[in-house]
């Protein structure tokens, strides 16, 4: 049965079972190999600055892993993909520790890895073997206490979990019956009071009143006084590129802000309608609207 108007998305929790562990296995090694290269590259770089650096690299390939995952084994099942991600990323950071540790002890990198309470006391003690300093290359350098050096570990360890945040706010649609996921087309309108006053149409998945709102590119390019702080509104239109059915809507109201280099967001973010499906009549008028590249508006297609 097809979702009515202003009922919510519900993700059918679907995934491959094959495809996931596949997936998942080769995760498992090419995770491996990025905690090894963070730890190779951190420990031999003198300049601790571009430590952070190599850390916001390492972070950003585990998230990339972690959505190949997702979308190899076309996981529509929120708790699994979460799950994945924390496999990935502390098998990336218990690597990296399981690295240094075998260049200490020359146990063998793989029975280091695999014991994990030692590992665990070992990257607790580490901070107080280490001999590390900070300053200018020739100059002298400043000792950094083991206390400090503990805290900064215990940063890099919630560092390396970041792509679990991301994974968890990532919303993705999916079409059950297309075997499909969802496009995407965003937009801007320069006023947010129409949004409130027609609040039940919203709750009902009605738009037709935003059949004649110019909807704009970008918040950049929305002609307003951004000091003025006006009332603006964001439009997120989701369907199904095979069947165009279902489609399902974000709108979310704020006011245009500016920031010191110019640079313009959107802030004071009310949600009005959250993974919403809508009517067919306003599913055509965003459309309408919204593929229309070249039509004054300066509409953008995404996804």
């Amino acid at each position: 049965m097809s979702p009515l108007p202003g009922e919510k998305y519900v993700a059918s929790n679907k995934f491959n079972t094959l495809y996931w562990s596949v997936a998942l296995l080769i995760a498992f090694f090419v995770a491996v190999g990025i905690g090894r290269l963070y730890a190779l590259i951190s420990l031999v770089n003198p300049i601790i600055y571009l430590n952070f650096l190599v850390l916001a690299g390492a972070v950003i390939l585990l998230g990339v892993v972690a959505s190949l995952v997702k979308l190899i084994s076309k996981s529509r099942n929120k708790t699994l993909n979460l799950l994945t991600s924390v496999f990935i990323c502390i098998v990336a950071w218990l690597a990296h520790w399981a690295h240094i540790a075998n260049g200490e002890s020359h146990r063998g990198f793989w029975v280091s890895l695999a014991n994990f309470p030692h590992l665990l006391g070992f990257a607790a003690d580490f901070a107080e073997s280490r001999n590390m300093g900070i300053g200018r290359l020739g100059r002298n350098t400043t000792s950094i206490s083991p206390a400090i050096l503990f805290l900064g570990y215990c940063v890099e360890a919630v560092a390396f979990f970041a792509p679990v945040y991301f994974i968890f706010k990532t919303k993705d649609y999916y079409c059950e019956d297309c075997n499909n996921e969802y496009s995407t087309l965003t937009a801007y309108i320069d006023n947010n009071d129409k949004l409130y006053q027609h609040a039940s149409d919203l709750d009902r998945g009605d738009l037709r009143f935003l059949k004649n709102v110019i909807f704009h590119r970008s918040i950049d390019t929305l002609d307003l006084d951004a000091r003025e702080k006006p009332g603006i509104g964001s439009i997120e239109l989701n369907y199904c590129n095979k069947c165009n059915q279902n489609a399902i809507v974000n709108i979310k109201s704020g006011v245009l802000k500016q920031d010191e280099k110019a640079r313009r967001s959107m802030g004071s973010e009310d949600t009005l309608l959250e993974d919403t499906y809508i009517t067919t009549d306003s599913k055509l008028i965003l459309q309408a609207n919204l593929l229309l590249e070249n039509s004054p508006a300066g509409l953008v297609r995404i996804g």
